[in-house]
This record gives structure tokens, sequence and C-alpha cells, in this order.
């Protein structure tokens, strides 16, 4: 190459820093200007070593110092002002330690005292998060002006409730006076650095886990977060610019980051919780859970009375069919359904009904907890969980007494049927009576807006623990 073509490359560099920083505000227009606005960047980076790459080989009739010379300084500009945080991140240690003496191991309903200085843990979802182009609406076909990380949105910033992450676990709160275990939960934050250290001890008071967790919640000489700009800001496009490329992605990944969501997984590790529906916990910190299914007593189903239909049974989905009656009033026993909804109260009210806990209204100690399978039948005295799901081989039913007190959880094999019909409970058909549990079983499948049914089996069972 001449020196011509090197003052050249070094003229198409500076281009391109210029054109970078005009090409952050271009995701005003949709798809190809966001396109632009998000490789931008990157774009400056190329253009730097362009520059880097011309000026240095004018001076140097050797291109690998030239080559080294400008790959080296991309390096330091994607990382510019964060290159000493990161560093000193780098060389503190370990942002998180977790020490786990002695899991501990109870039933759902353990109570435990709760020792904490915050209503909920949070912080940055991307601990190395910057500012960036802001969407205009929702789709985002279009940037409007620029954001950084917003402590508010899920997506930026990953939240725990204390309170609902202990109950959600399967703890209930100890009375002030009750011998219990004890968790500590404290959140501290000292400019852009926040810790949160956890703490559990038995009820002597001796620690059987710790957890000491770091997180960057930003970086020096960079806006807080927060901020929402629109349309324009010179300060967060810039930022966006110097941090939005790809060194700085590839750089961080060099480093390790405190877990996110760190009490849940803290308390899926330190504490087992059994329970008649299945216990979640994970066998090592930062691992994910794993659904622990609980033992049933195997229970043998005996046929009273069976009835093929040639050709099949057809009912609507949502209409009155032939028969006179639709679907739902066939298979759904609304009574006894809502009646659940009196006996079971959710335990807090933030969760859906199939991921929360639910007390039994009856129940004088308020610490008998289930989780609300999607079949729940409740009459003046019982209650049952019928666990049919179409991908289980096995049926599964657990029986509670009103007030919360585990009856049993009996299993049998899913009956084999017709091919390409598949089997269910009929709700309303559920009965006890003298020891055994009564229903029809239908062998039935899905075609459009109609139920087919190709055979109905009157079944029963013993019900485990019945004399008569």
């Amino acid at each position: 190459m001449t020196r011509l073509a090197f003052v050249r490359s070094a003229r198409v560099g500076a281009v391109l820093m210029g054109m970078s920083f005009a090409l952050t505000h271009a995701g005003a227009v949709p798809i190809l200007g966001q396109l632009l606005a998000l490789l931008s960047p990157d774009v400056f980076l190329i253009g730097l070593a362009l520059v880097a790459f011309g000026v240095t080989r004018q001076m140097t009739p050797r291109p690998l110092v030239a080559i080294a010379f400008a790959a080296g300084l991309v390096v330091l500009a994607g990382l510019n002002t964060r290159l000493l945080s990161l560093a000193s991140d780098f060389f503190s240690g370990h942002v998180q330690t977790v020490q786990i003496a002695t899991p501990l191991t109870a039933s759902v309903g353990q109570p435990i005292h709760l020792r904490t200085d915050t209503d909920a843990l949070s912080a940055r979802d991307n601990p190395f998060g910057h500012a960036r182009p802001a969407c205009r609406g929702d789709p985002c076909l279009a940037f409007r002006g620029f954001k950084t990380p917003l402590p508010w949105i899920l997506r930026d910033y990953w939240r725990e409730d204390v309170k609902g992450e202990v109950l959600g676990a399967g703890f209930t709160i100890a009375r002030p006076d009750e011998s219990a275990p004890t968790l500590v939960v404290s959140q501290t934050t000292a400019g852009r650095v926040r810790r949160i250290r956890l703490s559990l001890m038995d009820e002597r008071g001796q620690v059987t886990a710790n957890y000491e967790g770091r997180y960057r919640l930003g970086f020096p000489l960079e806006s807080e977060d927060g901020v929402l700009v629109s349309p324009f800001s010179l300060r967060l496009a810039a930022e966006y610019l110097l941090h939005g490329n790809w060194v700085n992605r590839i750089g961080v990944r060099a480093l390790e980051t405190a877990a996110e969501m760190p009490l849940r997984t803290f308390l899926s590790a330190t504490a087992r919780l059994e329970h008649p529906q299945g216990s979640s916990y994970a066998s090592r910190f930062g691992e994910p859970p794993s659904w622990h299914e609980p033992t049933d007593t195997a229970v043998q189903l005996e046929v009273l009375e069976a009835e093929d239909f040639k050709p099949a049974l057809v009912f609507d989905v949502g209409s009155k069919a032939a028969q006179g009656q639709d679907w739902t009033a066939v298979s759904y026993d609304k009574e006894r359904s809502d009646r659940c909804k009196e006996l079971l109260v959710p335990e807090t009210k933030r969760w859906t009904t199939s991921s929360t806990w639910h007390l039994f209204a009856n129940d004088p100690t308020g610490r008998k907890k289930v989780r609300y399978a999607f079949n729940g039948l409740c009459d003046g005295r019982d209650v049952w969980f019928i666990e049919q799901g179409s991908g289980r081989a096995r049926i599964t039913i657990t029986k509670y007494s009103s007030e919360g007190d585990f009856i049993y959880r009996a299993g049998f094999a899913r009956p084999p049927g017709p091919e390409g019909f598949g089997g269910t409970i009929i709700m309303p058909t559920f009965r006890a009576s003298a020891g055994y549990l009564y229903f029809d079983w239908w062998d039935i499948r899905q075609s459009g807006s109609q139920i087919q049914v190709k055979r109905s089996m009157k079944v029963r069972f013993k019900e485990p623990g019945s004399n008569s």
C-alpha cells in the first residue's frame, strides 16, 4: 500500500467516526434506521481502527506494529471510562460467596423469623447495561431519544419481594415468641455498587448458611439509572456510542456476575421443605430447582360398567350440543369448583393462582398450605385435587380435610383406551361413598369445535386407609 492509501484509510475512518454519531439518531426511521442505530457504536470503533492504522502506518514501515496498535486502541476505546471499574471488579475477587453448612429439612408450613432491612431486593438485570435508544410505542418499530436502565422495568431490573419469596418457598412467618429458624436479609448501596447479604440460622441462633453478593448499578461518569430522555440528548447519545460496542459486550463476559433473584436461589439451595403435592429444591446454589414428585399410594381401578359408542357421541365446545348439553356442562363441576374459592384462600395476592400457595380458611393455625391444582373439587368436608394432564401416564388424586389435614395421595395408571383417544375424569360424577371413590372415565378427542366420546366407563377404587 502507498502512503496515499494510508492517508485515505485515516480519512475514511474519520468520516465513519463522524457518521456514527448521526447514526445513533437514525432509529427514528422504522426498521432500517433502527438497524443503523444499533450498529453505530461498532461503526465508531471501525472508524477509529482505520484512523489508528492509517496514521501509524505512515510512521512505521512495519504493518504488524500498526495492526497491533490499532487493535489495542480499539480495545481501550471500547471499554473507555469503564476500564478502571472493570479491572477493579476483576481483581477484587468473587462477586458472590456462598457457604452452606447444613440444609434446613422440614415440611411446608415451617415457621421462620424474618429480619430484613428492606421490603424488596433488586439490581440490574444486566450489570453492564448502558444508555441505549428508547422505543417509540409498543411494538418497538422505531426509536425516539435514549434511556438508561429503568429500575421499575422488569427487563432492566430483577426484583424480589422479600416476604413473598419466603412465603413462596413454603415457609410461614413465626410468632415473635416462637422457637424457629431465622432468616436475615440485608441490602446496602454505596455509590454504584449494591451488596446483598443473606443468612440462615437455626433455632439456637447458629448460622447454617450465608450468602453475600456484589451487584453493579452503573459506572462512574455515566448517567444514573432511571433516565428517560426524549427526543434528543447529547450525553446519552455519547454514552451509547462509547459503551454499546462489541468490545464492551465481549469484554464483560469474562467477568463473573452475582446470581439474579438471590433470595429465591438461596432458599431453594438451603431449605428442603417436603409437601404431599411435591417438593422443589436445588442440590447446589445456582442450579435450577428440581421437581421431586411425591410418592403416592397405588390403587386399583375397578370397572363397574363400560359402553362403547358407534358412532362416537359428539358434543360442541361452548355451544349447545345435539344431546341437549354442551361439553362444559357435562365435564365441569361448577358448584364444587366455586366452593374451593371459599375454602382455599391465596396466601398472597401478588401471584397467580397456579404459582402461589393457598391456605385453608378453616385451618386455625393458618399454616397448612396447598398448591391449587387445575382440577379442584370441594364439598363441605373434603378437598380433592385431581392431576390428570394429557401428558401424564399416571393420574393422582390428593385428598385433604376442609381444615387442611392431609388424608391421602392415590395414584393409578391411565387406563388404556381406543387409539387416538385420551381419557379424562368427568368431574360432576366424582364422589366418595362408603370408603370408595366413584367417577366416570371417558375416552375423548377434540376435532375443531367438537368433542368426540368413544367410550364411557364407570369406575371406582378403594380409598387408602378406608376399612369399609
